[in-house]
């Protein structure tokens, strides 16, 4: 359940900028959006490297898979091991169509930066998801 309300806040952090809405669908519904936790070979063309290297990895709209590398040690609430709300939504801006963005404070840099307690958003992140999908609108 604890991850399952990391992934839950990982899309999040998106529907609270855009006018997107995720909603968790069962296995015999198709989904925009499949996630998926493996190891090496899975059969997509980009094996996992074990412990330690990618941790995780997206294609972008109109394919929607996000693979986590399950040799990771995902956490959350913790320094320790690799944050899978963090991750998950920096794959989650991959598969919504976002590219990296080399600016301080973005989520979607290149380079998993650790667990941030105060985690949010960049500007960078809300300014590209709200070029793509509009702005909420209240």
């Amino acid at each position: 359940i604890l991850f399952s309300n990391a992934l839950a806040q990982a899309f999040r952090y998106w529907s609270d900028v855009t006018n997107l809405n995720f909603a968790e669908v069962t296995r015999n519904q198709k989904a925009d959006l499949e996630i998926k936790f493996s190891v090496a070979d899975h059969g997509d063309g980009h094996p996992f490297d074990s412990k330690g290297g990618v941790l995780a990895h997206a294609f972008f709209p109109d394919d929607g898979r996000v693979h986590f590398d399950d040799a990771e040690y995902f956490t959350e609430h913790r320094k320790d091991g690799v944050n899978l709300r963090i991750v998950a939504a920096h794959e989650i801006g991959h598969a919504l169509g976002l590219d990296h963005i080399i600016e301080e404070g973005s989520l979607m840099n290149p380079y998993y930066k650790g667990y941030d307690e105060n985690f949010r958003l960049g500007r960078a992140d809300i300014r590209e998801i709200q070029n793509k999908y509009g702005k909420i609108k209240i």
